[in-house]
């Protein structure tokens, strides 16, 4: 049968009392206060709204878990790392490791998974810009994106003001 708790009257549980579970009339708590972890174990473990119609979070056997927004997941671990579906806001301090040129650093892909351009450094700690392509250009626009200020093509010609540098450095 069940047993029926009133509001704030609370499951005791251990020798210290070191687990409590109950309800106050308007939140559920379950209260863990003794000197252990408190271990929820099941085969894939699912936090969900009441009527388990949506899910929050998923934490499945294998290691990998899952949270989740609106019923779509937003942050899961994987074998490989975290993969992020969304945007991501940072207030701080953002870092990316991975080692120095050609293969670490911050690398930007488009949505169809190819590499585009990659900030890094090289072995001598000098910050490298890498287009994102061997015949890549590499361009600094104004904020809009309507004006190019500078332009550097793949053979290194330097343009400020054109997009078709003429020599080596091309100022108009």
């Amino acid at each position: 049968g069940n047993i029926n708790f009133g509001d704030s009257d609370k499951a005791i549980f251990g020798a210290g009392s070191d687990l409590n579970v109950w309800h106050n009339g308007s939140h559920s708590y379950v209260q863990d206060t003794g000197t252990g972890n408190l271990y929820l174990a099941g085969s894939n473990v699912i936090i969900s709204n009441p009527t388990a119609t949506e899910t929050m979070a998923y934490f499945d056997d294998d290691g990998g878990a899952s949270l989740w927004y609106n019923n779509a997941v937003k942050i899961a671990t994987t074998n490989t790392g975290v993969d992020v579906t969304g945007r991501v806001i940072a207030t701080g301090f953002v870092e990316a490791e991975g080692g120095n040129a050609p293969s670490g650093g911050f690398q930007i892909k488009d949505t169809g998974g190819t590499a585009r351009p990659r900030i890094t450094n090289d072995a001598s700690n000098a910050t490298v810009i890498r287009a994102g392509s061997a015949t890549g250009n590499v361009k600094f626009n104004n904020f809009a994106n309507t004006t190019e200020l500078v332009h550097i093509t793949d053979g290194g010609n330097v343009g400020i003001n054109t997009s078709s540098p003429a020599g080596v450095l091309d100022v108009r």
